[in-house]
């Protein structure tokens, strides 16, 4: 079912097993309400798909919790897509502009979007009042894709001369440094 409604024409292991990882948890617990990211990435619907097979009344939520370029085809979906994948009830954005960028690029309407706002950390803010240092950092937010070592290599190549740069590299925390 998943595959044909898939961008892609391929699935991974893993996200079969969020499907029947999805139907054993429902065995033991009653859910009345899923909150989980919204990429549309193949683990979310299966997922999805899996809860509303066997727990059909419980209320999901989907956010968006990061920027959507116009090549993130993911998130855009035709009408016929939108009728027949397993989608959250109810998708909040970071903002008004991410909203309309996953309107504009769409071909079906999402009657269940809405703007929402950006997650904040308290801790930030102690950051924001911090006064400058003289030397330049480069922070480098690696996804989750074991092909991103090609990226770090890269870079610590560029940047291995004597230079005035401070490079901070962070690992996507489903690909630890350790992993990569």
């Amino acid at each position: 079912f998943y595959l044909k409604y898939n961008k892609r024409f391929e699935i991974s292991l893993e996200s079969v097993l969020h499907y029947s990882g999805m139907k054993d948890f429902i065995k033991h617990f009653q859910v009345r309400s899923l909150i989980t990211t919204y990429e549309n990435i193949p683990w979310e619907p299966m997922c999805l798909l899996a809860l509303k097979e066997t727990s059909p009344k419980t209320m999901t939520i989907g956010y968006q919790h990061s920027n959507v370029p116009e090549f993130g085809t993911n998130y855009f979906l035709s009408g016929y897509e939108l009728s027949k994948r397993p989608m959250p009830d109810r998708i909040y954005t970071n903002g008004t502009i991410t909203k309309r960028i996953i309107e504009k690029n769409s071909f079906g309407k999402y009657p269940f979007i809405e703007s929402s706002c950006a997650l904040r950390h308290k801790y930030l803010e102690r950051e924001l009042h911090r006064p400058r240092r003289k030397h330049r950092r480069i922070l480098v937010a690696l996804e989750g894709l074991f092909d991103v070592y090609h990226l770090v290599n890269y870079i610590l190549n560029e940047l291995s001369q004597k230079n005035h740069y401070e490079i901070i590299i962070r690992p996507h925390p489903g690909l630890p440094m350790s992993k990569l």
